[in-house]
C-alpha cells in the first residue's frame, strides 16, 4: 500500500489494518503526517428566543447533512431547528484531520463498562440526557467490538483543529470530541481530569 510514491513499512500496514478493522482509517499525505477521520460529529443549537443563524465548518468536509453548502441557514422556533423548512435534530459533517492528539491521559474502559463510564463523563461535561442517549447509541456498538478501549477526551485540541463560523456568536459553545483506541488487553495511563460543563444559558451550541 502506498500513497503518492510513499511505501508504507510492514508495522505501517499492521496499524493500518487494525485500525480499518475498527471503522478508523489512517492514512499518510505526501507530507507523511497521519490523519485521522472525524466520525459523526454533530451539532445542536439552542435558543429561548426565535433566530436565525448560519454555521459553517472552516475546513472541508468530507460528508454532511443536510447538504452544507455556503453554511447551514439554521431556524431556530420553538427551541426546534429548521433547515429548509425541514425539522432537523441536528447538524451532521464528517471531515479528516491530521492525528496531533496526545493520549498518554485518558481511562482504559472495559466494554461492559463504556455506557456506565460514558453516562458519567458526559453528564459531568455537560451533556443532556438526550445528547448522552445520542452519543451512546451511536458509539456503544463500536466500542463493544473491543474487549478495552483506551478513551481519550480532546476538546480544546479538535476545536482549535477544526473550528467553526458561526454568525451569532452563541452565549454557550460546548465541543466534546472523543478519542478511542480499541485493545486486547488493559494497559496504565494516567487519568484525565475532564471541564465540568458550562452552564447553559441564550443561544448555546453543542457539539459532539
Amino acid at each position: 500500500v502506498g500513497v503518492d510514491g510513499y511505501e508504507l513499512a510492514n508495522s505501517d500496514k499492521e496499524i493500518i489494518e487494525s485500525l480499518t478493522n475498527n471503522r478508523y482509517i489512517i492514512a499518510y499525505t505526501n507530507e507523511d503526517i497521519f490523519g485521522l477521520g472525524a466520525e459523526k460529529p454533530v451539532i445542536y443549537l439552542y435558543s429561548d428566543e426565535d433566530m436565525n443563524v448560519c454555521v459553517n465548518t472552516v475546513k472541508e468536509t468530507t460528508l454532511t447533512y443536510p447538504e452544507i453548502g455556503d453554511g447551514w441557514d439554521v431556524e431556530l422556533k420553538d427551541n426546534r431547528m429548521f433547515v429548509d423548512g425541514k425539522e432537523i435534530r441536528a447538524l451532521y459533517y464528517e471531515a479528516w484531520i491530521p492525528n496531533v492528539f496526545d493520549t498518554s491521559e485518558g481511562f482504559v474502559v472495559h466494554k461492559e463498562d463504556a455506557a456506565s463510564f460514558l453516562e458519567e463523563k458526559l453528564a459531568y461535561m455537560g451533556l443532556t440526557e438526550l445528547e448522552i442517549y445520542d452519543f451512546i447509541v451511536y458509539w456503544l456498538p463500536i466500542i463493544h467490538q473491543n474487549e478495552y478501549t483506551l478513551i481519550s477526551f480532546q476538546n480544546e485540541v479538535f476545536a482549535e483543529l477544526y473550528p467553526l463560523e458561526i454568525s451569532t456568536k452563541p452565549d454557550t459553545e460546548l465541543r466534546i470530541y472523543m478519542v478511542i483506541q480499541g485493545l486486547d488487553e488493559p494497559v496504565d495511563v494516567k487519568e484525565q481530569i475532564l471541564p465540568k460543563g458550562p452552564e447553559r444559558a441564550g443561544f448555546t451550541l453543542v457539539e459532539w
